[in-house]
């Protein structure tokens, strides 16, 4: 459902999906005593992923407008052959995706205004965050990388075709990884840190 309310000035779009897959390969990583960390690929026989999203947008002002957007993933295996590695009394079926939130939600403003006859400058604030997420495919819970949001900011003036920008991203310099690994050691990696940054840009 998509629909621009009140002279549209507020838009609310909800979406809802239905997904099922077959033969889904997963890579799984565990360790032998005395050895280095060996890696065996797996097939998931099935799965399927459900969820909704909100997306919604408000312009009370003139230049002013506000986003909030919350999302709910469910996604499982619904056959999981030949998996190693599960805890005593543990089904394959109750393992969830790894590095698949099951709650996102977005909140931001972006503010426009006239610099000039036809220049423009704005600016923009948002933040996003994530629930939970399990790493790696047999859910372990020191692998799991907890809930966490992101502060981005930027300001962009624009003249005739060209712009020019500087903004910040990850701006409260939340420490998160998108990757963990346990072999003979711990590894955690990925995840920006905090970082600002300048950009130009020319439309043809």
């Amino acid at each position: 459902m998509k629909s621009d309310l009140f002279g549209n000035t507020v838009r609310i779009n909800v979406n809802y999906f239905y997904q099922k897959y077959d033969d889904i390969q997963r890579l799984v990583q565990f360790a032998v005593p005395g050895e280095s960390p060996l890696q065996q690929l797996f097939n998931a026989a099935s799965a399927t992923i459900q969820g909704i999203e909100l997306e919604t947008a408000f312009r009370p002002v003139r230049g002013l407008r506000l986003d909030a957007n919350v999302g709910y993933t469910d996604a499982k295996y619904d056959s999981f052959d030949n998996l190693t590695g599960l805890e005593p009394g543990q089904d394959s079926t109750d393992l969830r995706f790894d590095r698949v939130p099951k709650w996102t939600a977005y909140a931001g403003a972006t503010y426009d205004m006239d610099v000039g006859a036809s220049d423009k400058l704005s600016f923009h604030a948002g933040y996003s965050w994530r629930s939970h997420v399990y790493t790696d495919v047999l859910n372990t819970p020191v692998l799991e990388q907890d809930d966490y949001g992101l502060l981005d900011a930027s300001v962009t003036y624009e003249r005739e075709n060209w712009t020019f920008g500087i903004f910040g991203r990850n701006i409260a310099n939340t420490e998160y990884a998108e990757i963990k690994s346990a072999g003979l050691g711990y590894n955690a990696f990925g995840g920006s840190p905090r970082y600002y940054g300048a950009e130009i840009g020319v439309r043809f």
